[in-house]
């Protein structure tokens, strides 16, 4: 488009086209979103891509991709703190994310209040207390002030739990990322200390052999980039990386700020990485920023200890 991002992407069989992608961004340049149309045999025989579209969604903290949803599971990714390297990968069926949505105590009330099954409407100050009510019982602290309005109103608090219905806590696949100095991911492993998941890579990022018995969905490469399969290139933030020539398909959007050359990844990429898509940075330097980080943090918490132990004695 405009602003140099890719929007769609076709790849050409026998001159029919076999795989189209459109690509949809937030207003600051993330992307947001992905349609797929396969090609697949319709009803009258003929092969033509499908009517439906594959349709996935991306959601970000700050500049780190955090969400991946599609029409089946949901995959969320925590970091390491203040850096692009996964720590921890949660994937939830949609499923079970549906039974995890229960009514609230005052949703409850007000959909079954009416005996003709319309329902009700409370005034927002009987939602609100209605509300801190379900959290105390939920907590198994109910204050004496509720429980004089409870009797206030002939109800007791047995008789009101009755009617909350229960959490459930949806079924998750946890695993945890293992990736070498850089930030890139080399195995998942599960729960139960099992490598469910491992790929190796050259320098550049390129796949050169992967594991996957689980058919496990890990898009992460080097720092700040993700996967796209239909394209082959890696999303990074700012641009798209292509790990066969090593480079920027374009331009540097801050110009020459980012380095001489406009298209250049880290010409060391085994020690310099780019999670945005805009400069390089030195693996080396940018751990040595967080050890002194940590250690500032710890000589603040051992100043505060010692100046209270100071005050106490």
């Amino acid at each position: 488009d405009s602003q140099h991002r890719l929007v769609f992407h076709t790849r050409i069989q026998h001159g029919e086209p076999l795989v189209e992608s459109r690509y949809l961004y937030d207003p600051l340049s993330r992307r947001t979103g992905k349609r797929v149309w396969r090609r697949e045999r319709d009803l009258t025989g003929w092969m033509s891509l499908s009517r439906k579209p594959e349709v996935t969604w991306y959601g970000w903290d700050g500049d780190r991709l955090t969400t991946v949803q599609t029409d089946t599971t949901r995959i969320q990714t925590v970091y390491q703190p203040g850096s692009f390297a996964p720590l921890i990968r949660i994937e939830t069926d949609n499923g079970e994310r549906e039974k995890a949505q229960c009514r609230s105590l005052a949703e409850k009330l007000q959909q079954e209040g009416s005996e003709d099954g319309h329902g009700v409407v409370f005034p927002a100050e009987l939602v609100g207390l209605l509300d801190r009510l379900e959290g105390e019982i939920r907590a198994n602290c109910v204050s004496s002030e509720s429980r004089q309005w409870l009797a206030q109103c002939g109800l007791t608090v047995e008789r009101l739990a009755a009617q909350i219905e229960p959490v459930y806590l949806p079924e998750r696949k946890i695993h945890l990322y293992h990736c070498d100095h850089r930030g890139l991911p080399l195995a998942l492993i599960s729960e139960d200390g099992n490598t469910a998941w491992s790929e190796e890579y050259d320098e550049w990022g390129n796949q050169l052999n992967e594991e996957n018995p689980h058919h496990l969905h890990q898009p992460y490469r080097l720092p700040g980039q993700q996967y796209d399969k239909e394209s082959g290139l890696y999303y990074n933030r700012n641009r798209y990386y292509d790990p066969l020539q090593g480079r920027y398909i374009t331009q540097d959007p801050i110009g020459l700020e980012g380095g001489w050359s406009l298209y250049a990844y880290p010409l060391n990429p085994v020690n310099g990485i780019d999670p945005l898509g805009l400069s390089p940075a030195d693996v080396a330097l940018i751990r040595r920023k967080d050890q002194l980080n940590h250690q500032r943090a710890w000589d603040i918490l051992s100043d505060t200890y010692e100046e209270i132990k100071f005050r106490w004695d």
